[in-house]
Protein backbone atom coordinates (compact mmCIF):
# COMPACT_ATOMS: atom_id res chain seq x y z
CA UNK A 1 0.00 0.00 0.00
CA UNK A 2 1.85 3.57 -1.04
CA UNK A 3 2.03 5.68 1.69
CA UNK A 4 1.59 8.85 -0.95
CA UNK A 5 -1.85 10.65 -1.11
CA UNK A 6 -3.99 12.20 -4.10
CA UNK A 7 -6.57 14.93 -3.73
CA UNK A 8 -9.61 14.39 -5.87
CA UNK A 9 -11.00 16.78 -8.46
CA UNK A 10 -15.05 16.87 -8.76
CA UNK A 11 -15.42 19.68 -10.92
CA UNK A 12 -19.61 20.76 -11.16
CA UNK A 13 -21.74 23.22 -12.73
CA UNK A 14 -24.83 24.72 -11.29
CA UNK A 15 -26.47 24.48 -15.12
CA UNK A 16 -26.69 21.07 -16.88
CA UNK A 17 -27.53 21.45 -20.63
CA UNK A 18 -29.05 17.77 -20.43
CA UNK A 19 -29.87 17.17 -16.96
CA UNK A 20 -31.32 20.11 -15.16
CA UNK A 21 -29.67 20.38 -11.79
CA UNK A 22 -27.90 16.64 -12.17
CA UNK A 23 -25.46 17.37 -9.31
CA UNK A 24 -27.94 17.72 -6.92
CA UNK A 25 -30.97 15.65 -8.35
CA UNK A 26 -31.31 12.70 -5.80
CA UNK A 27 -30.29 9.70 -6.44
CA UNK A 28 -30.88 6.43 -4.24
CA UNK A 29 -32.06 9.04 -1.61
CA UNK A 30 -29.49 11.66 -1.82
CA UNK A 31 -27.67 14.14 -4.39
CA UNK A 32 -26.64 12.34 -7.13
CA UNK A 33 -22.86 14.27 -6.18
CA UNK A 34 -22.88 12.82 -2.63
CA UNK A 35 -22.19 9.43 -3.82
CA UNK A 36 -18.97 10.02 -5.48
CA UNK A 37 -17.29 11.97 -2.98
CA UNK A 38 -18.13 9.11 -0.16
CA UNK A 39 -16.42 7.06 -2.25
CA UNK A 40 -13.46 8.70 -3.04
CA UNK A 41 -13.42 9.82 0.83
CA UNK A 42 -13.54 6.16 1.98
CA UNK A 43 -10.08 5.51 0.40
CA UNK A 44 -7.33 5.76 2.25
CA UNK A 45 -5.38 6.73 -0.49
CA UNK A 46 -7.19 10.03 -0.92
CA UNK A 47 -6.50 13.17 1.12
CA UNK A 48 -9.50 15.68 0.33
CA UNK A 49 -11.95 16.29 -2.03
CA UNK A 50 -11.54 19.67 -4.27
CA UNK A 51 -15.22 20.83 -5.75
CA UNK A 52 -14.38 23.35 -8.71
CA UNK A 53 -18.60 24.73 -9.07
CA UNK A 54 -20.08 27.96 -10.04
CA UNK A 55 -23.19 27.08 -7.93
CA UNK A 56 -23.96 28.06 -4.27
CA UNK A 57 -26.07 25.43 -3.70
CA UNK A 58 -23.70 22.86 -4.48
CA UNK A 59 -21.03 24.96 -2.22
CA UNK A 60 -23.17 25.14 0.54
CA UNK A 61 -24.11 21.79 0.33
CA UNK A 62 -20.85 19.93 0.37
CA UNK A 63 -19.22 22.44 3.03
CA UNK A 64 -22.85 21.45 5.26
CA UNK A 65 -22.18 18.01 4.29
CA UNK A 66 -18.54 16.63 4.16
CA UNK A 67 -15.30 16.93 6.04
CA UNK A 68 -11.80 17.32 4.08
CA UNK A 69 -13.89 19.24 1.10
CA UNK A 70 -12.22 22.54 -0.38
CA UNK A 71 -14.17 24.87 -2.74
CA UNK A 72 -12.68 26.51 -5.45
CA UNK A 73 -14.72 29.01 -6.76
CA UNK A 74 -15.55 29.05 -10.65
CA UNK A 75 -14.47 32.27 -11.99
CA UNK A 76 -16.71 33.55 -15.15
CA UNK A 77 -13.72 32.98 -17.58
CA UNK A 78 -14.20 29.02 -17.14
CA UNK A 79 -17.90 29.01 -16.71
CA UNK A 80 -19.86 27.95 -19.90
CA UNK A 81 -21.04 24.62 -21.58
CA UNK A 82 -18.44 25.18 -24.06
CA UNK A 83 -14.83 25.51 -21.42
CA UNK A 84 -12.61 22.50 -21.72
CA UNK A 85 -12.41 20.32 -18.65
CA UNK A 86 -8.66 20.77 -18.70
CA UNK A 87 -8.55 24.69 -18.18
CA UNK A 88 -10.69 23.57 -15.03
CA UNK A 89 -8.25 21.21 -13.74
CA UNK A 90 -5.29 23.67 -14.70
CA UNK A 91 -7.45 26.51 -12.47
CA UNK A 92 -7.35 24.02 -9.79
CA UNK A 93 -3.92 22.94 -9.46
CA UNK A 94 -2.83 26.27 -9.84
CA UNK A 95 -4.91 27.22 -6.64
CA UNK A 96 -4.21 23.58 -4.91
CA UNK A 97 -1.49 22.45 -3.08
CA UNK A 98 0.19 18.28 -3.41
CA UNK A 99 1.59 17.21 -6.54
CA UNK A 100 -0.96 13.76 -7.00
CA UNK A 101 -4.61 14.04 -8.46
CA UNK A 102 -7.31 12.40 -9.29
CA UNK A 103 -10.23 13.60 -11.64
CA UNK A 104 -13.79 12.49 -11.46
CA UNK A 105 -16.91 13.31 -12.08
CA UNK A 106 -20.22 13.38 -10.33
CA UNK A 107 -22.42 11.10 -12.65
CA UNK A 108 -20.04 7.97 -11.57
CA UNK A 109 -22.33 7.13 -8.27
CA UNK A 110 -21.39 3.59 -8.96
CA UNK A 111 -17.61 3.33 -9.13
CA UNK A 112 -16.41 1.43 -6.22
CA UNK A 113 -14.20 2.30 -3.52
CA UNK A 114 -12.05 -0.59 -4.22
CA UNK A 115 -11.85 0.59 -7.88
CA UNK A 116 -10.32 3.83 -7.08
CA UNK A 117 -8.02 2.10 -4.46
CA UNK A 118 -6.94 0.03 -7.72
CA UNK A 119 -6.17 2.49 -9.59
CA UNK A 120 -4.07 4.86 -7.25
CA UNK A 121 -2.05 1.79 -6.29
CA UNK A 122 -1.54 0.90 -10.15
CA UNK A 123 -0.66 4.88 -10.50
CA UNK A 124 1.90 5.06 -7.90
CA UNK A 125 3.11 1.55 -8.46
CA UNK A 126 3.71 2.54 -12.50
CA UNK A 127 5.35 6.17 -12.10
CA UNK A 128 8.25 5.18 -13.16
CA UNK A 129 6.79 4.30 -16.73
CA UNK A 130 4.01 5.86 -16.68
CA UNK A 131 2.43 9.31 -15.87
CA UNK A 132 -1.18 8.84 -15.77
CA UNK A 133 -4.11 6.34 -15.50
CA UNK A 134 -7.33 6.51 -16.72
CA UNK A 135 -10.68 4.64 -16.40
CA UNK A 136 -11.78 2.49 -19.35
CA UNK A 137 -14.09 0.04 -21.04
CA UNK A 138 -13.13 -2.40 -22.73
CA UNK A 139 -14.81 -3.94 -25.78
CA UNK A 140 -14.18 -7.47 -27.50
CA UNK A 141 -17.15 -7.44 -29.77
CA UNK A 142 -17.85 -6.76 -33.57
CA UNK A 143 -17.81 -3.07 -34.17
CA UNK A 144 -18.59 -0.62 -36.99
CA UNK A 145 -18.35 2.57 -38.12
CA UNK A 146 -21.44 4.13 -39.10
CA UNK A 147 -20.68 3.78 -42.87
CA UNK A 148 -20.72 0.03 -42.44
CA UNK A 149 -17.31 -0.30 -42.83
CA UNK A 150 -16.22 -2.99 -39.71
CA UNK A 151 -13.73 -1.33 -37.26
CA UNK A 152 -11.88 -4.34 -35.77
CA UNK A 153 -12.60 -6.86 -37.56
CA UNK A 154 -13.07 -8.71 -41.32
CA UNK A 155 -16.36 -9.70 -41.99
CA UNK A 156 -15.52 -13.00 -44.10
CA UNK A 157 -14.05 -14.48 -41.47
CA UNK A 158 -16.26 -14.11 -38.41
CA UNK A 159 -13.35 -14.68 -36.12
CA UNK A 160 -15.00 -15.41 -32.48
CA UNK A 161 -15.38 -12.33 -30.22
CA UNK A 162 -12.79 -13.82 -27.66
CA UNK A 163 -10.12 -14.04 -30.71
CA UNK A 164 -10.79 -10.27 -31.89
CA UNK A 165 -8.27 -7.40 -30.97
CA UNK A 166 -9.92 -5.51 -28.16
CA UNK A 167 -10.82 -2.35 -28.39
CA UNK A 168 -10.72 0.44 -25.40
CA UNK A 169 -13.20 3.35 -24.32
CA UNK A 170 -12.44 6.23 -22.25
CA UNK A 171 -15.34 6.36 -19.54
CA UNK A 172 -14.31 8.87 -17.75
CA UNK A 173 -14.74 7.34 -14.51
CA UNK A 174 -10.95 8.87 -12.79
CA UNK A 175 -8.04 10.37 -14.60
CA UNK A 176 -5.04 9.88 -12.48
CA UNK A 177 -2.24 12.56 -12.97
CA UNK A 178 0.54 14.37 -11.45
CA UNK A 179 0.27 18.09 -11.68
CA UNK A 180 3.89 18.15 -13.40
CA UNK A 181 2.97 15.77 -15.63
CA UNK A 182 -0.32 17.99 -16.44
CA UNK A 183 1.22 20.83 -17.18
CA UNK A 184 4.02 19.17 -19.13
CA UNK A 185 0.97 17.33 -21.60
CA UNK A 186 -0.96 20.66 -21.66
Amino acid sequence: MSSQKIKVLVPMKGHSERVPNKNMRLFNGKPLYHWIVEIVLDSPYVSGVIINTDSEIIKEDALNNFDNIEIVDRPESIQGDFVSMNAVIAYDLNKSEGEHFMQTHSTNPLLKTATINKAIETYFENLENYDSVFGVTKYQTRLYWENGTPVNHNPNELLRTQDLPPLFEENSNFYIFSKKGFFNND
